[in-house]
């Protein structure tokens, strides 16, 4: 059979052409083709940052530095009126011998019409590499950022104008009439016209 001449190596390859095939797939979405429905919070709390991944799982940017491999997850600002161009990023290292385990080494901040990079937390070494590897690794890294940041914002307003509406529907639902001699709706037992009519 076809798949018992496959190694393990031929196996990783082809996991990573079909992420590599997917990634480029991702970056070209039209954002009018996307519908997505976030977390209730992300509507509620104004200064949260989205996660590419949140809309796209696939999407994490990886780096190679030497033997070294990287996975870097990139926020970005919602707001369809903000004119920011930062991109907040979150870096992951592989765990060794961990089965598609990472752990967080850090995080930075890359403004991607200035290049201007700020380290907010890790190890120095570690990120100065991580934030040298976001603006090397890629061809046209300030671009893929911009699209990147569009297409969130594109689909976060989107979103939101659904979850605003669905709100406003639920609040113009009419309210169940009570009638007086119908039992309490507090749970009191009582009836309603000896109970809460009068609160």
């Amino acid at each position: 059979m076809f798949s018992e001449q496959i190694t393990d190596d031929d196996w990783k390859q082809l996991l990573q052409q079909y992420f590599d095939i997917k990634f480029a797939l991702i970056d070209q979405v039209d954002p009018k083709e996307i519908a997505f429905t976030f977390d209730p919070s992300f509507y509620r709390e104004v200064d949260l940052m989205i996660p590419y991944v949140e809309i796209f799982p696939c999407s994490a940017l990886d780096q190679k530095i030497g033997d070294e491999s990287l996975i870097l997850v990139d926020y970005y600002c919602k707001n369809k009126f903000c004119n920011c161009s930062e991109v907040y990023f979150e870096v992951f290292k592989p765990v060794p011998n961990g089965e598609m385990e990472t752990r967080n080494i850090g995080t930075l901040i890359y403004d991607y019409k200035t290049g201007k990079k700020t380290i907010i937390k890790g190890e120095k070494r570690e990120m100065e590499r991580a934030s040298n590897a976001v603006s090397s690794n890629f061809g046209n890294i300030d671009s893929l950022l911009a699209r990147r940041h569009q297409i969130t914002k594109k689909i976060f307003s989107k979103a939101k104008a659904k979850y605003d509406r669905d709100q406003y529907q639920r609040m113009l639902k009419p309210k169940i009439s009570i009638g007086r001699n119908a039992p309490c709706h507090c749970g009191s037992g009582k009836k309603f016209k000896r109970c809460c009519m009068r609160k």
